[in-house]
């Protein structure tokens, strides 16, 4: 990723979920707009998790200040009438088989939103412009390595530079580059399920039964090294 000289990230470190942290992220981003030269026509929100539920809010009070938002693996808590009336884009997008919200609150969402926008006498090509619901199936969720999955559907793995490679391989590439250390992978005996949720279930069980994988690739000369970065995929 190339640095862009003509875009501000805004970060906000907030203090809820709620009213509180929405309110202070409409005073940021309008304290920005006041004092700098940003193009008002491209201001754009994104919020994951609990930050999801905040922009919701924050969407709720002042959906002009946005071009569009992103929601990813959250719940919708915020009013549904401003971004209606306003016409702000929202893409949502979750795992079918998300483990802390599930894909129920992100559907009623959408079918809330689409169907005011229906009331409205939007067609569905307009509302399409509008809406997009983007629910991923577990196959995208699932590992690259250890597992039988379809590299091609799933989230773990990138193409870099024409080559396609597990996100995990990709950064150990970066650090090794940055650093001059040597790579390794950690595999197993065990083949793990492709299917995401299934692959959390049988981890579960490992994890119940405390069990410890037979591995298939060893560090003879571990007391050689005095930093070591240990990686691994994060699944939501």
């Amino acid at each position: 990723m190339k640095y862009n000289p003509d875009m501000v990230i805004l970060a906000p470190q907030l203090s809820d979920w709620g009213d509180t942290s929405a309110n202070q992220t409409i005073a940021l981003v309008e304290y920005f707009l006041s004092h700098y030269q940003i193009d008002s026509s491209n201001v754009y929100i994104n919020g994951y998790s609990g930050g999801g539920e905040t922009l919701s809010l924050v969407l709720g009070k002042r959906p002009k200040l946005f071009t569009r938002a992103l929601m990813c693996s959250s719940q919708w808590d915020g009013k549904y009438e401003p971004v209606v009336q306003t016409k702000t884009p929202v893409y949502f997008v979750i795992g079918e088989s998300d483990e802390y919200y599930s894909s129920k609150p992100f559907k009623e969402a959408y079918k809330k939103l689409h169907d005011m926008y229906r009331k409205q006498g939007l067609c569905d090509k307009q509302i399409q412009k509008l809406l997009v619901l983007d629910v991923k199936r577990s196959s995208y969720f699932a590992v690259a390595e250890n597992s039988d999955v379809d590299a091609v559907s799933s989230a773990s793995v990138s193409d870099v530079n024409g080559e396609t490679k597990g996100r995990m391989t990709a950064l150990a590439e970066m650090i090794q580059e940055k650093t001059g250390g040597e790579l390794f992978s950690i595999k197993t005996s065990v083949k793990y399920p492709g299917d995401g949720g299934k692959l959390i279930d049988y981890a579960q069980g490992e994890q119940d039964k405390d069990v410890r994988p037979e591995l298939t690739t060893h560090i003879d000369n571990l007391d050689n090294y005095s930093v070591i970065f240990v990686g691994f995929p994060k699944m939501e």
